[in-house]
């Protein structure tokens, strides 16, 4: 996949190794990376990551299978609410041609969370009645760290997120809305590990159009009650966002580590 891409070439000549502040062991997802706001419709002014796909009741929903005690504890049918509480969660969500509800809509996103199973989603087009999965770029289903289950933006208005070519025709326009409980961007910050093809690169800085990187080192994630070995000191390189997605604009990025050590 990444063979398509124009930062292949560039990563197979990339053997540098640079500086910077070591990654605490264990740390959670949340210490290293920030969550973006923004208010009215103004284009996003950093770097377009990733937007959530789900409600913030939905993660909670996942729990159910756990507390099945605790939440019909007072049931006068124990088994009605069992299977209440083990129904799916299911958010419903238009995509349009344009960031604004009166446009032409493309269909419908289905985002459904199934106690103890996770997240799935699912496209219905306004023109016909079958749906067709969908998988979002960045997926970690494991909801006692996560989860993450969000999808590449190219382009943000507000609460409107721009979404790459999907099982819909050209990009689509997915309002978001913000949640007291959730911020539903998840922005790379400096000292982040990711993966690109296989690899771990490590975050130097982020612009609006580019992630400064370099290759991780052993320091970058280290877990033993030893001391790290040093840093080798090291130019960065920078990499346009252009040069890290496919051809439809899906970011190519994972990120490592999403359980600590």
């Amino acid at each position: 996949m990444l063979a398509k891409n124009r930062f292949a070439a560039r990563w197979a000549s990339f053997g540098g190794r640079g500086r910077c502040i070591r990654r605490a062991a264990g740390a959670s997802l949340a210490l290293c990376l920030t969550l973006a706001h923004a208010h009215g419709l103004a284009a996003q002014d950093g770097f377009a990551s990733w937007v959530a796909l789900f409600d913030p009741d939905q993660v909670g929903w996942l729990e159910n299978e756990n507390r099945l005690d605790e939440l019909c504890r007072d049931a006068a049918d124990l088994a009605a609410c069992h299977q209440t509480m083990l129904s799916p969660a299911v958010r419903v969500m238009s995509l349009h041609v344009a960031p604004d509800v009166t446009s032409s809509r493309l269909g419908e996103l289905i985002v459904i969370a199934v106690p103890g199973r996770g997240l799935s989603a699912v496209f219905r087009g306004d023109r016909g009645d079958s749906t067709v999965p969908l998988r979002p770029d960045l997926e970690f289903q494991d909801w006692g760290y996560g989860p993450l289950f969000h999808q590449t933006f190219a382009e943000r208005r507000g609460e409107w997120y721009r979404l790459p070519g999907g099982p819909w025709e050209g990009s689509a326009w997915a309002l978001l809305p913000d949640d007291a409980a959730q911020a539903r961007v998840l922005s790379l910050a400096p000292d982040e590990i990711i993966e690109i093809a296989g690899r771990g690169m490590v975050v130097v800085a982020v612009e609006a159009d580019a992630l400064l990187l370099r290759r991780e080192q052993p320091a970058d994630h280290w877990c033993d009650e030893a001391s790290p070995p040093p840093r080798i000191a090291d130019e960065p390189v920078r990499v346009a966002r252009t040069d890290l997605v496919d051809d439809r604009g899906h970011l190519l990025i994972g990120l490592r580590y999403l359980k600590g050590c």
